[in-house]
C-alpha cells in the first residue's frame, strides 16, 4: 500500500508548520515504507525497486540498462539539476521567501544548463528517451524541476529551441500519470 502526501513546503517561515509538516511527512513515509527516507532521489529509486514487475519498468530490463539508466539519474543529479533549480528558485520562488530574482544568477546558470542541454540534444538525436529507447526514472526524474522551468520560469526556450530535447519533453511531459499528478498539485491551480 502507498499513499500520496503533499507537504506544504511554503510554511518555510512558519516553525509549527515546519514541525507538523516534517511529523506527517517521516510518520507517511515510516508507515508506507518501514524506513526514513526522504530525498527524492532515494524515494523514486525505493519505489522503482518495490513494485519492479508492476507498470512501466523504470530500472530498464537489463543490467545495461539499469545502469545507463543510473548514470543517467547522476547526469540528472549532478550536473542538470543544479543550474535548473537555482533558475527556478530565482524566478519562481525567491519571492516566496521574501527576496527578489537575482537576474545575474538566473543568467548565469542559465549558460551552465545550455551546455548540458547541448550534450541531452546530441544524446536525444540518437536516443528517445535518455537510457535509450525506454522510459526510465532517469526520464521521470527529470519532470519536476524542467516543468517549473517550462511554465513558471520563463524559460521554455532553454527546452523548445532544441529539436530533439524539446520532442523528448513534450513526450515525457505528457505521459497520461504525470498529467493527472499536474491536476493533483495546488500550485498549478493557482496559475
Amino acid at each position: 500500500m502507498h499513499w500520496f502526501m503533499q507537504v506544504d513546503l511554503m510554511c518555510a517561515t512558519d516553525s509549527s508548520c515546519r514541525r507538523r509538516n516534517s511529523a506527517d511527512f517521516t510518520r507517511a513515509l515510516t508507515r508506507c515504507f518501514l524506513l526514513r527516507c526522504a530525498e527524492s532521489r532515494a524515494i523514486i529509486r525505493y519505489l522503482a525497486e518495490k513494485f519492479e514487475g508492476q507498470g512501466t519498468p523504470l530500472l530498464g530490463k537489463t543490467v545495461k540498462d539499469k545502469a545507463l539508466v543510473s548514470q543517467w539519474l547522476e547526469v540528472e543529479s549532478q550536473n542538470y539539476n543544479p543550474p535548473t533549480a537555482q533558475i527556478v528558485y530565482q524566478r519562481v520562488f525567491s519571492s516566496m521567501f521574501g527576496s527578489s530574482c537575482n537576474e545575474d544568477v538566473v543568467t548565469e546558470q542559465v549558460a551552465k544548463l545550455e551546455k548540458v542541454l547541448d550534450v541531452y540534444e546530441a544524446h536525444l538525436s540518437n536516443n528517445k528517451y535518455l537510457a535509450g529507447d525506454f522510459f526510465s526514472l532517469a526520464d521521470l526524474s527529470h519532470l519536476p524541476y524542467t516543468y517549473l522551468l517550462v511554465n513558471a520560469a520563463g524559460k521554455s526556450d532553454l527546452i523548445t529551441s532544441r529539436p530533439h530535447v524539446s520532442a523528448w519533453w513534450n513526450d515525457i511531459s505528457s505521459r497520461p500519470t504525470f498529467q493527472k499528478v499536474l491536476g493533483m498539485n495546488e500550485f498549478n491551480k493557482k496559475e
